[in-house]
């Protein structure tokens, strides 16, 4: 699968597909939340948090 951030080919154990909602507190504690559609690979999502510098949490929600 192909991640929508870094366009590059990963294995599909390490990338998260679907509708992505990401939780977190902003630096003034306030919870915030973020949707999106699409494929997002572990190395990039590690990288979103370093840049925002911040802890993200994921929930994983799968539909049969």
């Amino acid at each position: 699968m192909i991640c929508d951030i870094c366009q590059k080919n990963i294995n599909d154990d390490e990338i998260l597909e679907g509708q992505i909602n990401i939780k977190y507190k902003d630096k003034d504690g306030i919870e915030k939340e973020k949707e999106k559609e699409g494929k997002l690979c572990i190395s990039c999502l590690e990288g979103l948090s370093k840049y925002m510098g911040i802890p993200i949490t994921i929930v994983c929600e799968y539909e049969e």
